[in-house]
């Protein structure tokens, strides 16, 4: 929810492309689905597929994708929220 209302204070009505669609919905913007377990660069392709404009990247996700710095290349992480073991990291496409 927190990172959804952040983006709505940003950038309202952005498509995100997220794990699940909690932060889409709380920044009415359009959701776009990322599923779990893949190789980083396929995350990639899938948001910039879809055209989404921002990333949302959190732990569950993180845990079962190989991600590497190399990933985060055409993307500006613009916001992390951390709660006890739990993340959330909000990047913006950069590449278009």
């Amino acid at each position: 929810k927190q990172a959804g209302l952040y983006l709505r204070e940003i950038d309202p009505g952005k498509a995100i492309a997220s794990r699940l669609p909690y932060v889409a919905f709380y920044s009415r913007g359009s959701w776009v689905a990322l599923p779990e377990r893949r190789k980083c660069n396929k995350l990639i392709d899938i948001a910039k597929d879809k055209n989404a404009d921002y990333l949302v990247l959190d732990d569950t996700l993180l845990r079962g994708s190989e991600w590497s710095l190399e990933c985060k290349h055409p993307m500006k992480l613009i916001k992390e929220i951390r709660w006890r073991d739990k993340f959330l990291e909000i990047y913006r496409r950069e590449d278009g």
